[in-house]
């Protein structure tokens, strides 16, 4: 006849403590893995953010600086200096004359007959300000990501007008 201990030593197989020391391996591998990932995806999407936030800067103050420097003068009839939302109209040697407004958070560019949207639907233009004194055009701009202001940089630049170099 077989035993007690006959029969447990024949029996193969895992013991509770064994399983259980097991799942928690896996449990805590698992929870670091996928702590890693969710931070490679939020870093990895803030960065594209930071790129989205750069290149509308990029292109908004480009234009603005290439249209300052060919304008005649600034209108300063038609802008409105030293406010948050300000707007600067340039006036053309030839052509129409040149608008930039900030509208509903995006930057408007106005050709003297289209509107144009200067700045995507993912960015938010809190602060465009314009100063001016002479013919010297200062320029501040402030970008964020609309659902995170913690996303967001200041912009500085100045232009000289073309007629009042020569």
């Amino acid at each position: 006849m077989y035993s007690m201990n006959n029969v447990m030593k024949n029996q193969s197989g895992y013991t509770l403590m064994e399983l259980l020391v097991y799942l928690s391996i896996v449990t805590v591998s698992v929870l670091v893995f996928t702590t890693f990932v969710v931070n490679v995806t939020k870093n990895s999407a803030r960065a594209e953010m930071r790129q989205e936030l750069q290149e509308n800067a990029r292109v908004v103050s480009n234009r603005l600086i290439q249209n300052i420097r060919q304008a005649a003068s600034v209108d300063q009839a038609n802008s409105i200096f030293d406010v948050p939302s300000g707007t600067l109209a340039l006036n053309q040697a030839v052509g129409a004359d040149i608008t930039f407004r900030l509208v509903n958070n995006t930057v408007v560019y106005n050709d003297g007959t289209t509107d144009y949207v200067l700045t995507s639907n993912r960015v938010k233009v809190t602060t465009m300000q314009f100063s001016h004194t002479v013919d010297l055009v200062k320029v501040e701009l402030t970008f964020e990501q609309p659902n995170d202001s913690s996303q967001s940089f200041t912009l500085h630049t100045a232009a000289l007008a073309r007629q009042s170099i020569y």
